[in-house]
């Protein structure tokens, strides 16, 4: 009788940890939905990448090489046109370094910082 009163508890929590894996099997694809995913937090390279920015320059000039030189590892997500290479596409360029963004061209030299509040990528390196 001792056996029976020991193995009725057992054989509950063995029924009810089944019932449990039981629902959560079957509500795997339901729980995504209902607790969103964070969105992902975007780095200064990320955002400049997105603003699909041109430089346009003539590799040969000091200001382009300083241009790319202010920029640093940003400058690998910029779009950089060679006007010595590519002067179909630099026509109505005046004047070097020019930059397109967000369909905008703008002339001169720009500091890190001036390319990053023109992109509006401000609150991405506020975070980085």
């Amino acid at each position: 009788m001792k056996r029976k009163k020991k193995f009725y508890p057992l054989l509950i929590f063995s029924i009810i940890i089944l019932i449990l894996l039981f629902l959560a099997y079957l509500y795997k694809d339901y729980l995504p939905k209902i607790i969103p995913e964070q969105p992902k937090e975007k780095n200064l390279e990320e955002c400049i990448k997105e603003k699909n920015i041109t430089l346009y320059g003539f590799s040969d000039y000091k200001t382009t090489k300083e241009q790319i030189k202010e920029l640093e590892e940003t400058f690998n997500y910029i779009n950089f046109i060679d006007c010595s290479k590519n002067n179909d596409r630099c026509s109505g360029i005046i004047v070097t370094p020019a930059w397109k963004v967000n369909d905008k061209i703008y002339f001169n030299f720009f500091s890190k910082g001036t390319l990053i509040k023109i992109t509006g990528c401000e609150s991405v390196q506020d975070k980085n």
